[in-house]
């Protein structure tokens, strides 16, 4: 057998059964030795389940798991040199921030004065400085969190899981850990496998994202390649902010693909499977689509740009952004625009342009409910 570095991680057609309904189906998939690896999806994915069973919290119907070439699919957790940080902080109440982190090292008979470096290494590692003596229940939800990191790496384990550790903490907390996490993933150069329903939270943060659904991977692709280039409806809807416009696929005289839109007909990219009159969808991200005032030239198609007319139904004003819905050729979409300059007023006529290389289609009706913008922010783990 070849030599893999430390740390690879190999998930061979994986399948797990609750009560007959399988939550994890022929999961089959390859996680490289420092890698950060992100598995993305909704609520009931399976996605939590297949992170248990690579940390030894659950064991496969079928298939095996492998690290470093190792088969370690019946090995209880405390065999396996792997350590899961989970969504619920689980510190000791009766010992301080040091006890704490050093609980692991102290079970497997460090030395006291080694295990005293390595706390205040791994303290330092997660922006906690001088906290030993802290007792756990003066910390904030932020800092608990971090101690709970502290505690799993402070003994270097081969892979790090994360069960969405950072879905309890407030906004402004959980994008400065995603922050630190990362920073923290370079330093250890470990593997990280980080389990979210948070899709910018997977795409700020990792080299591969993994979507799931319904116990499979609907792709895997680093976060450019879902953004730009998903593979399925599903993963256009749940990656970005996504309208999802039911179309009849049409083919122009050179031979490229259009669909038509309100009478007018708009060239688009097509994905492979698309083929001439059939069912296909128009996926169009949010951010892609331009607002003007209308300037009366009516709907026009040319230099590389389509364009409609709407009228504004709803204005969300959210900061350094604007979040419109827009009533165009019997569609209602969502368009998200810089909040600098003045804002569109509600029932107000304009001018709904993207560039053709940025409308999508690909084959199947849309039949996949496309998230609005309280969806992203929907709160929730999965089995």
């Amino acid at each position: 057998m070849r030599e893999r570095p430390p740390g690879s991680l190999q998930i061979e057609h994986v399948t797990k059964v609750f009560e007959g309904a399988p939550a994890v189906k022929d999961f089959d998939l390859e996680i490289a030795a420092g890698e950060f690896v992100s598995l993305l999806g909704p609520s009931g994915c399976g996605k939590t389940t297949l992170l248990r069973m690579v940390g030894g919290f659950e064991f496969p119907d079928e298939g095996r798991i492998l690290l470093d070439g190792q088969d370690i699919t019946e090995l209880v957790p405390n065999k396996r040199p792997v350590n899961m940080v989970f969504q619920r902080v689980t510190l000791f109440p009766h010992l301080n921030v040091a006890q704490n982190v050093g609980f692991g090292l102290r079970i497997a008979h460090v030395t006291k004065a080694e295990t005293n470096k390595q706390v205040t290494e791994a303290l330092e590692l997660v922006r906690l400085p001088g906290f030993e003596r802290r007792e756990v229940q003066t910390l904030s939800g932020g800092q608990a969190q971090r101690v709970a990191l502290a505690r799993a790496i402070v003994n270097r384990p081969r892979v790090l899981l994360f069960d969405e550790p950072l879905s309890a903490l407030d906004l402004q907390i959980r994008r400065e850990l995603q922050v630190e996490l990362k920073d923290i993933h370079r330093e250890l150069q470990g593997t990280f496998v980080y389990v979210t329903h948070d899709q910018e939270e997977a795409m700020s943060m990792s080299d591969r994202v993994v979507v799931m659904r319904l116990g499979e991977i609907e792709q895997v692709g680093s976060p450019v390649e879902l953004y730009r280039s998903p593979a399925s409806l599903f993963v256009a809807s749940f990656v970005g902010s996504s309208n999802v416009i039911p179309v009849k696929a049409l083919r122009m005289e050179d031979g490229s693909i259009a669909v038509e839109l309100g009478g007018t007909v708009v060239r688009a990219t097509a994905s492979e499977g698309v083929m001439p009159g059939t069912d296909a969808a128009l996926v169009l991200r949010a951010e892609s689509i331009s607002l003007e005032p209308a300037n009366g030239g009516g709907p026009r198609d040319g230099n590389g740009f389509a364009s409609l007319r709407g009228r504004v139904a709803d204005v969300r004003f959210v900061g350094a952004m604007v979040h419109y819905r827009v009533d165009v050729a019997g569609t209602r979409l969502h368009a998200i625009q810089s909040s600098e300059g003045s804002l569109l007023e509600e029932g107000s006529d304009v001018d709904v342009s993207w560039r053709m290389e940025e409308a999508l289609v690909l084959p199947g009706r849309g039949d996949v409910t496309t998230p609005t913008p309280e969806d992203e922010t929907e709160d929730g783990s999965g089995v």
